[in-house]
Parts: structure tokens; C-alpha cells; sequence
């Protein structure tokens, strides 16, 4: 809970340590866990160039 509230909130750790009280270097440690997991899991996905049809519909919406 600690590593989502610094990631999605951008809340200090220290703010986070009060919140779940776990110490500071534990929600440090969780949220780079989480982090390379987030990465690991969507890169391939995200990271990726687009296809020709995805270039098409973008273009086409940007031209709306």
C-alpha cells in the first residue's frame, strides 16, 4: 500500500511511514520492486513501435 501511495500520489516516504508504519527503507525497497515489476510487465507492450494500422488511426484521429 506504502509503494502505491508514493507512486500514484508522489507522497515522500516518510509520509507514507506514518500512513502503514513501516520504516522508511522498507517502502523504498517496496516501491522499487514495484517499479521493476510495472517494467518488466509492460515494456514489451508499451515500449514497442507502433504498427502500420496503429500509425494510420493516429494519424487520422490527429488530422480530425
Amino acid at each position: 500500500m506504502a509503494a502505491f501511495r508514493v507512486l500514484a500520489y508522489g507522497e515522500s516516504y516518510d509520509r507514507a511511514d506514518k500512513y502503514v508504519r513501516l520504516s522508511k527503507s522498507a517502502i523504498e525497497v517496496a516501491t522499487k520492486k514495484l517499479t521493476d515489476l510495472i517494467a518488466e510487465e509492460w515494456e514489451p507492450v508499451y515500449l514497442r513501435p507502433p504498427s502500420a494500422e496503429e500509425v494510420k488511426r493516429i494519424l487520422e484521429r490527429n488530422a480530425e
